[in-house]
């Protein structure tokens, strides 16, 4: 369960065995989290989140002459008022030297719907290696639909650098406003994002603790007119512990975020349009994973568009032997806004039970 307190869309991960098998072979990733083909927009409609009955489908993937390729074609049914599609997606990846590649994607979506009988995305990736600690990563996709023509596309690239004591990572992109693959995922149009990021890992020698890190963050998202919109500094700091343990902790959470038009976060409750600069902060601690009770905490609060949001979160597990697990999780957020003040509870209960390595029953 999330409750989303952005104005953006929030990414749900895919759970159906049949798209998440060989999944990583159809992967390509365009500016952060993006997608140009995201399975979950197959069999579930965009907007209201109903299912939508698959009638067929079908997919290959392995290695062929030095190439990694997928291929995947399904077709949907109509319900109601949502079009029959035929969804279609081809992937080939060229491996290379360590985890470096080059790679293409094209995917296609054929709707009975008259007024968008079609959606294609097509793109080029590549990721390169060198030396061991430097990765470098681009990108180039496009998309073609009846309903937009021309400024469709997205561009980026990302340069990382790793060694044993600090992480350096930066990247620049392009999201135009017309850019619409229906079969993939994208936070955001109009965008021209550039990210910073520097992770400090010493090793101190106290006890108890293997590592600390120290992080700065910086995203900058400017519209393709160079208006800001978004803006997040980030400076942090987690403690790593010997027996697994971890503490996250953010003093800083500085965010800018421009609306264009009013944003609707519960109910009747409506953040008017404008700017705001507003700034939180995080403690968080989460128990070792190898023990039979396992727990995380966190608390993040401060400021929060025209007034205060306070959220606390509480997460259990209980493992009685090697295959029953049984998790309860609690997150309260309380709003104190000039336009209402409310508080929103999201609670669960999630007992698994492992019969094998190969077979888990969740509920």
């Amino acid at each position: 369960q999330q409750f989303n307190l952005t104005p953006y869309p929030l990414f749900f991960p895919e759970k159906r065995r049949f798209f998440l098998e060989n999944a990583d072979v159809f992967q390509f990733l365009t500016w952060n989290s993006d997608l140009a083909f995201f399975s979950r927009q197959i069999g579930i409609d965009a907007n209201t989140g109903e299912e939508v009955p698959i009638d067929a489908g079908g997919k290959l993937a392995g290695s062929v002459g030095g190439f990694d390729i997928g291929i995947m074609d399904v077709k949907t049914r109509a319900l109601g008022a949502i079009a029959d599609s035929n969804y279609s997606v081809a992937r080939v990846k060229r491996p290379m030297f360590g985890d470096s590649y080059i790679g293409a994607i094209f995917a296609n979506k054929e709707s009975g719907d008259p007024l968008d009988g079609y959606n294609r995305t097509g793109g080029v990736d590549a990721k390169f290696v060198l030396f061991k600690d430097l990765n470098i990563r681009g990108f180039f996709a496009k998309t073609w639909s009846p309903l937009s023509r021309g400024n469709d596309y997205t561009a980026g690239a990302r340069v990382t650098y790793k060694n044993h004591w600090m992480n350096l990572y930066a990247g620049h992109g392009t999201i135009r406003p017309n850019y619409n693959p229906e079969i993939g995922f994208v936070s955001r149009t109009d965008d021209n994002p550039t990210l910073a990021e520097l992770n400090l890992t010493p090793r101190p020698n106290l006890r108890g603790i293997r590592e600390l890190q120290f992080d700065s963050f910086l995203d900058h998202d400017p519209n393709t007119a160079g208006v800001p919109q978004f803006q997040e500094w980030t400076e942090s700091f987690r403690i790593l512990f010997q027996n697994g343990a971890l503490s996250d902790n953010q003093v800083v959470d500085s965010f800018y975020q421009r609306l264009n038009q009013p944003f609707n976060i519960y109910k009747n409750v409506f953040i008017p349009a404008g700017g705001y600069h507003f700034m939180r902060h995080q403690v968080a601690f989460t128990s070792s994973g190898d023990r039979r009770v396992t727990f995380m905490g966190s608390e993040r609060w401060g400021a929060y568009y025209t007034g205060t949001l306070n959220e606390a979160t509480v997460m259990a597990q209980y493992r009685p032997g090697e295959h029953l697990a049984v998790a309860l999780n609690n997150t309260w957020n309380a709003f104190r806004l000039p336009q209402a003040n409310f508080n929103v509870v999201l609670s669960g209960l999630q007992v698994s039970y492992a019969f094998n390595r190969f077979v888990n029953l969740t509920s």
